[in-house]
């Protein structure tokens, strides 16, 4: 009889199917902001869940149990939000997970690939050594021209400019860095410091960092970045690991910190290395960050150096701790990503973490690193929204790290449908982030928030179309497709829940970048085109964006030549808004040989017109065609892996050329 009662009071308190699904959307819904008002104190009511709680403890009286009364209780989270969550308690348990990852790698006769890698890799059967494929960083569209807060302003307010970076005050590593007293240069193995001073221009020094830190010619420095008169030269090279199986070669990503408070007398003071090929870097807030990617290929469980990453302090190797190493729920192949924090100015690393889980695209925000990775092999859900909902399709896995002062913790992951274009595809605003996509069929964008769930979609935007370029700019995206025209989307994203499209300009061609330019403006520079879709050589840009509901072009210009670096590498292109200038490199094919011309053109815009200010033709050999220029005080400086290319500033005549 009691059980009767009590089963019948049960399910009179049950609550509906449609009200639990209400409650658990709620909780994964973002926090509302603090300044809402709290409501009035009401009066004390019995819910379902305090009456299912009471029932619960009355049962417990008589020592039954009802499981299904417990269900609306359990919150389903992100398991990476949870302290401790996907973690290991053993190298024995992270084996376990390795070796169950390398399924996706495999070999046919010489090649071996690595799934998410995209690339083959050679094999010497002979001895297993494998040759680890050392790939580029990834690139992409500009939109910002500001310096890391530790050295640089705003470009030109400073009387100099620098790197050219996606987010206002995060540096990032580049071949060219100046702090206005000096330049420094990546010139092959070696960099060449050189004291800026118009026509008294001068190379200061010139030192070997694989010598320096005692490498072999394995290594070879990638990136700088500056800091605190402290120069961080980023290596990538390559070790042998022994193992039963014979020799393993490995990639190791290292950080030389140079002191350079006298730069003629550069002075290595610290290195930190980490495993793994460079991915990428940042320097915010004067901590510098480092990521890169390790893979495993044979994974021996007695030698957990051949399975778990490791960190390094002047030579000195030590295994990543076992309570640092995260497991993302199904990585698409044995690629750990990597990640080290460094305080410059102390010359102390900070912290150094490990996500099984390759990346390939890397974006950082004032207070979250992102991690995304490719993976074509994971379902997407049927309620994705997406042309491939319900089975098999190319998909990006994102892992969002939570900085604070230096120190990393691992605090969600995610997935969305498609593949990234490039870094600015993706965007931090306003506790949300914003990623734009290409899927099989369709341009998409997703808004996320932080917990990387969606909570908005504009599941087409157009279709059969790719993104060519993205920029974000504050509660607006503006976005570039290409097929046979190129739409420029202006996006609503006031309403994180509800994106919607503000206008659509059609135009021949596309933009390959996209930049703010002063009030209410947009640049573009991409590749002219006709209504069929054909392009041919290059144009600018000037999109009037100051009523998103109607963008139009202000103006345009031919470039009568073929590509320019600048179409997918935003750190080449010059910005100095003090001046209104913006330059970048442009090359043609000339003769019946092909030979490769190269100039490099600045331009201004001024009066609905642009003006080409400068034709810049420096020498240039097919090794020596990698530009960056800069302005420091009144001198240009066109700077090349071979030599410095002086001008004036005002007029562009030569000054000097200083080589390298």
């Amino acid at each position: 009889m009691t059980k009767d009662i009590f089963r019948d009071m049960a399910e009179q308190m049950k609550p509906s199917e449609e009200l639990v699904a209400g409650l658990l959307a709620r909780l994964d819904e973002p926090e509302q902001p603090a300044t809402v008002p709290a409501p009035a104190p009401a009066r004390p009511r019995l819910t379902w869940l305090t009456a299912a709680a009471c029932l619960v403890a009355c049962v417990g009286l008589v020592g039954v149990t009802f499981g299904p009364l417990l269900v609306p209780l359990r919150v389903t989270t992100d398991p990476l939000t949870v302290p401790g969550a996907y973690t290991v308690a053993s190298y024995s348990e992270l084996y376990g997970k390795v070796s169950a990852a390398t399924a996706s790698y495999g070999c046919d006769g010489d090649l071996c690939y690595v799934a998410g890698m995209g690339e083959a890799v050679a094999v010497d059967d002979g001895s297993q050594r494998i040759e680890a494929p050392l790939p580029a960083t990834d690139t992409g569209g500009m939109t910002s021209a500001a310096e890391s807060a530790q050295n640089y302003s705003s470009p030109g307010s400073a009387g100099f400019t620098g790197t050219n970076v996606q987010v206002d005050e995060i540096d990032e590593g580049d071949i060219v860095k100046t702090d206005g007293k000096a330049i420094f240069i990546l010139s092959g193995t070696e960099v060449a410091v050189v004291a800026p001073d118009g026509a008294d221009t001068g190379k200061l020094a010139e030192f070997n960092v694989a010598a320096n830190v005692g490498k072999s010619d394995n290594y070879s420095p990638s990136e700088m970045l500056l800091a605190a008169n402290t120069l961080a030269v980023v290596l990538q090279g390559w070790t042998d690991t022994d193992s039963p199986a014979g020799a393993i070669t490995q990639s190791e990503t290292l950080a030389a910190l140079y002191d350079v408070a006298d730069p003629a007398h550069p002075k290595l003071v610290k290195t930190f290395g980490q495993s793994g090929y460079y991915q990428s870097s940042r320097l915010n807030g004067g901590i510098l960050y480092l990521v890169s990617v390790h893979d495993v290929y044979q994974p021996v469980e007695e030698q957990p150096e051949t399975y778990v990453p490791q960190g390094s302090e002047d030579g000195e190797t030590v295994l990543c701790p076992v309570g640092d190493i995260a497991v993302t729920p199904a990585p698409s192949s044995a690629a750990y990503t990597v990640i080290s924090s460094t305080d410059v100015a102390a010359r102390e690393r900070i912290a150094l973490k490990s996500v099984l889980a390759g990346a390939g695209t890397v974006y950082m925000s004032e207070s979250n690193l992102y991690l995304a990775g490719g993976n074509s092999h994971l379902a997407i859900p049927a309620d994705a929204g997406s042309p491939t909902s319900g089975g098999l399709g190319y998909s990006t896995h994102l892992v969002r790290v939570e900085l604070a002062d230096g120190d990393l913790n691992i605090a969600a992951q995610g997935d969305v449908a498609g593949n990234l274009l490039n870094q600015f595809a993706l965007d931090e605003y306003d506790g949300n982030l914003r990623v734009a996509t290409t899927t099989e069929t369709a341009a998409t964008l997703t808004v996320l928030n932080l917990r990387l769930k969606e909570v908005g979609k504009i599941g087409e935007l157009v279709k059969d179309e790719q993104i060519r370029s993205v920029r974000f700019e504050g509660p607006v995206g503006y976005m570039v497709t290409f097929r046979q025209t190129d739409p420029l989307f202006a996006i609503d994203l006031s309403t994180p829940s509800k994106p919607k499209v503000l206008s659509a300009l059609q135009i021949p061609g596309f933009s390959s970048y996209l930049h703010p330019w002063g009030e209410g403006q947009l640049l573009g520079l991409g590749f002219q085109g006709d209504y069929e879709g054909l392009t041919s050589g290059l144009k600018l840009s000037m999109f009037d964006v100051s009523d998103p509901l109607d963008v139009t072009e202000q103006a345009t210009t031919e470039i009568a030549f073929e590509g320019s670096d600048a179409s997918y590498e935003h750190r080449a292109i010059y910005v100095d808004l003090e001046r209104g200038l913006i330059g970048f490199d442009v090359y043609a094919y000339h003769g019946p040989y092909g030979n490769v011309v190269r100039h490099f053109l600045i331009y201004t815009y001024a009066d609905g017109k642009f003006k080409l200010r400068a034709d810049l033709e420096p020498d240039a050999s097919e090794s020596d065609w990698t530009f960056r220029g800069l302005r420091i005080q009144d001198s240009f400086y066109l700077c090349q892996n071979s030599r410095v290319t002086v001008y004036d500033a005002n007029s562009f005549d030569l000054q000097a050329t200083v080589k390298l």
